[in-house]
């Protein structure tokens, strides 16, 4: 498996939290607050706890209960690359938008889940 750049990767022993920055068949790069470091990807699994992004979301689970069919992995299938990019730095400018109106850091949160979404889906270029 080969792992997006942005994939969040929790390892199991400390606890550290890093991000995927680079994948191939043969070796995945990774970053955090405690450093840099590299694997063998096939061992990626057995190091980290493999953390999607789509397996959280923020202020509810109203999105989690339709299971396989998350609305973002459904847009993504339906729309252009370039149309998918869009829909997703428009929902997070929206939720940025509204923040002091409405949902306040929950909206920050949102916006930010939304690009950490775009991120994993797309993959960094």
């Amino acid at each position: 498996m080969i792992y997006k750049s942005g994939t969040k990767l929790v390892d199991r022993e400390s606890g550290a939290v890093f991000v995927v920055s680079a994948s191939d068949a043969k070796e995945t790069h990774y970053q955090g607050a405690s450093g840099r470091g590299s694997a063998k990807t096939s061992e990626i699994a057995v190091i980290f706890e493999v953390v999607s992004v789509l397996n959280i979301q923020e202020g509810g689970d109203h999105y989690k209960k339709l299971g396989d069919y998350q609305p973002w992995e459904v847009l993504r299938r339906w729309l252009t690359p370039e149309e998918f990019r869009g829909y997703m730095k428009g929902t997070a400018i929206a939720y940025l938008a509204r923040e002091q109106d409405k949902g306040g850091m929950l909206d920050i949160k949102k916006a930010t889940h939304t690009l950490q979404g775009l991120t994993e889906l797309l993959g960094a270029e």
